[in-house]
């Protein structure tokens, strides 16, 4: 009988060793499929990362493209401003000179209205620029 109690405690055993096995088994087949998971998780953001840094490098290359053209641009911007702000003040000095202030009298609100819209005109040109400018500054 001890030997029949011997073999029932021993397969006892065994079959709680099993059991035991068993449940690491299931245990580390969960982790692998987890593994596994996010594994495919970081290969599918490793790609959309590669893709949206390809779109980068073109949107880098675009705007390099685009920086001479908005520096031409900003270059005939100040140009212009520079010329309107000669005319204005070639304006001013032809309304004081007095041959064209008898001229300015028969015609006061012509003059006045001319130089009136010259300036108004720079104004705007200058804040055009100045906004232009910022805009660029920024950007940058």
């Amino acid at each position: 009988m001890k030997v029949l109690n011997s073999v029932e405690v021993i397969s006892e055993r065994l079959h709680e060793a099993g059991t035991s096995l068993s449940k690491i088994s299931e245990n580390e087949s969960a982790s692998a499929q987890e593994l596994a998971a996010t594994s495919e998780q970081l290969t599918e953001s490793s790609d959309t990362l590669g893709m949206k840094s390809d779109e980068s490098m073109d949107n880098l290359g675009e705007l390099s493209e685009w920086e001479g053209v908005v520096a031409d641009n900003v270059e005939k911007v100040e140009q212009t401003s520079k010329d309107l702000l000669n005319k204005s003040k070639d304006n001013e000095k032809m309304l004081n000179v007095p041959s064209s202030r008898k001229y300015c009298r028969a015609k006061n609100s012509l003059c006045s209205n001319s130089f009136a819209l010259s300036n108004i005109f720079l104004i705007l040109c200058h804040y055009i620029f100045y906004v232009v400018y910022k805009h660029i500054i920024c950007s940058i």
